[in-house]
């Protein structure tokens, strides 16, 4: 908690094994000694019978449904093929991918097909969401019978609650994607512990803004990623 505000953390990645992390797991997820592969002798069926890997997105939302699960689908990167240097693979490793993923998860109508689907789109910033949902529109405008699902443009899906992108701290456009996008749809990351990572500077680095407002901030730092992964947090539960 900083400056009465609680902090949820929707984008770190924390080595399972760290107590400080593993005492805060569900009882059933503390038995997993890896992030890694699948040797670690961590049951991935326990929560349900779902085919693990999903043959398709499809398949597995379906098979969540029929059990019951809530599940939130979060995207990070993936990796290039591209034999280059660090630095420019890991400029164009992030941001670019999102964008392909938010299409195709926009035109391809799951938000439709799954009322109850969230999705959360991370580790890329949040800067290139109001550009690519007016490009998405202007697009889509064209070609409709490309998407033969949606029901609405490609924006109203980004704003209809159910989709989330993580900001990074840092980010001059914040405001304006909370305008574009809405106050509601943005998380906060500490990105933890990559080497490209603010922390443990990150939670400051956006508390202490000035140009973003104390209402954003509590919604980026934990309204949000509560709707997000679906749990309530009680502020009785954490002293200042």
């Amino acid at each position: 908690m900083r400056n009465g505000m609680i902090i949820i953390d929707a984008d770190g990645h924390a080595l399972d094994q760290e107590s400080m992390y593993r005492q805060r797991l569900p009882e059933q997820f503390r038995r997993r000694q890896s992030i890694g592969g699948g040797a670690d002798g961590f049951d991935r069926r326990q929560n349900g019978r779902i085919p693990y890997p999903p043959v398709t997105v499809e398949r597995y939302l379906q098979d969540a449904d029929l059990e019951g699960i809530d599940v939130p689908v979060a995207t990070l990167w993936i990796r290039c093929a591209i034999a280059i240097q660090l630095l420019a693979m890991h400029t164009f490793s992030h941001t670019p991918e999102q964008l392909m993923a938010c299409t195709a998860v926009i035109y391809s109508g799951l938000l439709e097909q799954f009322p109850t689907l969230r999705v959360a789109l991370l580790e890329a910033g949040a800067g290139w969401v109001p550009f690519w949902m007016e490009h998405m529109d202007g697009e889509w405008s064209k070609r409709k019978f490309d998407a033969p699902l949606l029901k609405m443009s490609p924006s109203e899906y980004m704003r209809c609650g159910r989709v989330f992108v993580s900001c990074e701290p840092e980010e001059k456009t914040l405001p304006y994607v909370a305008e574009w996008l809405g106050a509601d749809n943005i998380l906060f990351p500490s990105d933890y512990p990559h080497w490209d990572g603010a922390f443990p500077e990150a939670v400051n680095e956006l508390m202490e803004r000035q140009d973003v407002s104390d209402q954003l901030k509590r919604k980026i730092f934990c309204e949000n990623p509560q709707r997000l992964y679906d749990f309530t947090v009680n502020p009785a539960d954490f002293k200042t």
